[in-house]
């Protein structure tokens, strides 16, 4: 069972919904893929596949690193709670603790976190300043799992297993409801589904094994069909591991890898940004003398012709509770992060080095 998986029933459970149970314990440190999975299902990218928030491509520059080890910059803290960002089954031993599901940003540089506590988006301007809040019970959303913001608005990726029903909803930019769209078998849970993305061209993607496999919807008809590929397919070529190789992939026309000791790990795509360079998440998983397994998670800038940029570090050993979507790049090329603490949720700016 995968981490979305976990919260799904976690969630279900707490709120007495048919059919939602968990019987999975609190687990203590990282869930430890299988050598076969690639990329690993611990981290996670969030929205890998839109540069959601844009400026005009005349201004538009790459992120530049700086020298030396530069740290995260904290842009602003909510609270946990009714007021803020919920947490649920903290503290209890045979529960899966959980909180928000996702991030994604805007065109206008804002961003929306998934509160699926509260069962609401919650959006914030980078200074912190709350702008919007929709509650999502109103439009029949049971656990919104992921979240994706483009120029033609949100998609929220909504989950119920217990009766079977796997749905992408269309809101518009400021959060109005436009449709929702019943994912086919195939797309559900059971079969990978982890994600939702706008595509380049403004069209939607449901992500299988985090983006290892993605799904093409086509609504033209009565009902949702999907072409699946392999990776993500961008015009000037997919975007997608290289089997056999975890530690390889393959963007566009060029093949790029990194250097690793790590027995378990891989490659995934966090985002391309609109001159076609792109961040890939490098997950490490390592076992120390102890026996404990740990995973060194890192995010690495490569330029539109493969040549490694910078690289930024995400805390992953300093998260309170694990985010399945916990990153996304912004309109600025920077990687933005959802960090939880005990007592709040804090959105941050990773700095690249080089």
């Amino acid at each position: 069972m995968n981490k979305l998986m976990v919260l799904v029933a976690a969630f279900l459970m707490v709120s007495g919904c048919a059919g939602g149970t968990s019987d999975e314990p609190t687990s203590t440190f990282f869930v430890v893929p299988s050598p076969t999975s690639a990329p690993p299902p611990i981290p996670a990218p969030a929205s890998p596949a839109t540069t959601a928030s844009a400026r005009p491509a005349d201004l538009w520059q790459l992120p530049t690193p700086c020298d030396g080890t530069c740290d995260l910059e904290v842009l602003f803290e909510v609270p946990v709670g009714q007021s803020g960002i919920g947490y649920a089954n903290v503290g209890l031993d045979e529960m899966e603790a959980y909180g928000p599901s996702a991030l994604a940003t805007t065109v206008n540089g804002a961003v929306w976190i998934a509160d699926v506590v509260n069962n609401r988006l919650r959006q914030f301007a980078l200074t912190g300043e709350a702008i919007a809040s929709i509650d999502l019970t109103e439009y029949e959303v049971a656990v919104p799992i992921d979240i994706a913001a483009g120029p033609d608005g949100l998609l929220v990726l909504d989950v119920y297993p217990a009766t079977q029903r796997y749905r992408v909803v269309e809101l518009d930019a400021h959060g109005h409801f436009e449709e929702a769209h019943a994912l086919p078998r195939g797309l559900w849970l059971e079969d990978g589904l982890t994600g939702v993305a706008w595509g380049p061209q403004g069209e939607i993607w449901v992500e299988l094994e985090f983006g290892n496999r993605t799904a093409t919807l086509d609504m033209d008809g009565p009902a949702v069909t999907f072409e699946e590929t392999v990776g993500h397919p961008y015009p000037d070529g997919n975007f997608a591991p290289i089997p056999n190789a975890p530690f390889a992939y393959q963007a566009g026309s060029h093949r790029v890898s990194l250097d690793s000791d790590a027995d378990l790990g891989g490659l995934t795509l966090i985002g391309v940004n609109q001159d076609g360079s792109f961040v890939l998440q490098m997950d490490e998983v390592t076992q120390d003398p102890n026996g404990a397994f740990r995973v060194n998670e890192t995010l690495h800038l490569f330029d539109n012709q493969g040549e490694h940029v910078g690289t930024a570090i995400f805390p992953l050993e300093d998260q309170f509770i694990y985010v399945d979507h916990s990153l996304v790049v912004g309109g600025d090329g920077y990687p933005y992060a959802l960090l939880t603490r005990p007592d709040s949720i804090a959105v941050a700016r990773l700095a690249y080095t080089r």
